[in-house]
């Protein structure tokens, strides 16, 4: 009895925060994950060493959007070296980065290339009142340049933050055909903690029942 009375006031707990990080427009959640498979032989290969590089501009009002990666996954690769870090943002490519809407941040870090590369991903979507505010990843070339895709600005992925703010996905071309960002919902906090709230009804009605 015990027991069962731990795991659901623990259950209530995971509920009660998730509810709680609710933001006031519903922000997006995503699991990416990148094909790198080319990057490593033909021509693709001889622009090595490779990025991946996360930018975020602001628009007309500044810190109102955050975006935050983790859980990061070479599948065959690996980092390399230390990340490149401008403006807030914070982290590197083992760990989590962290990185907000101050005027221009950007963080990019090295990586030989797998058949891919896996992260969770959230962005806030907050409303800018005059122009929307800006994130984006690429993969940059030995040169610092982003590679050839035919998405915005060379990019695989890029958002206009807002309420209804939709992927612009880019796909790469040329010597880099064959990269390309598939991006998979991720329920919200709030939609989890509904979740764990059900868990929690049907361990009691188990409980009575038996």
């Amino acid at each position: 009895m015990k027991s069962n009375q731990s795991i659901k006031s623990a259950l209530m707990l995971t509920a009660a925060i998730l509810l709680s990080t609710k933001a006031s427009n519903a922000a997006l959640y995503y699991h990416v994950s990148i094909d790198t498979s080319s990057l490593s032989s033909g021509l693709a290969s001889t622009s090595a060493p490779f990025a991946l590089d996360f930018q975020f501009n602001a628009g007309g009002t500044l810190n109102n959007n955050t975006a935050n990666i983790h859980n990061f996954n070479f599948n065959g690769g690996a980092t390399v070296g230390a990340a490149t870090i401008t403006g807030s943002a914070t982290g590197d490519l083992s760990t989590t980065i962290a990185i907000n809407d101050t005027s221009f941040s950007e963080l990019y870090q090295q990586f030989t290339p797998g058949s891919s590369i896996e992260f969770d991903m959230f962005l806030s979507n907050n409303e800018d009142s005059t122009t929307p505010d800006s994130f984006s990843v690429s993969i940059l070339n030995g040169n610092l340049e982003n590679i050839s895709t035919s998405g915005v600005g060379n990019s695989l992925i890029q958002f206009d933050v807002s309420p209804t703010a939709t992927a612009n996905l880019g796909t790469g071309t040329g010597d880099f055909a064959g990269v390309a960002a598939t991006l998979s919902a991720i329920p919200e906090p709030s939609a989890l903690a509904l979740c764990a709230l059900g868990s929690m009804g049907l361990i009691a009605r188990r409980r009575r029942n038996a």
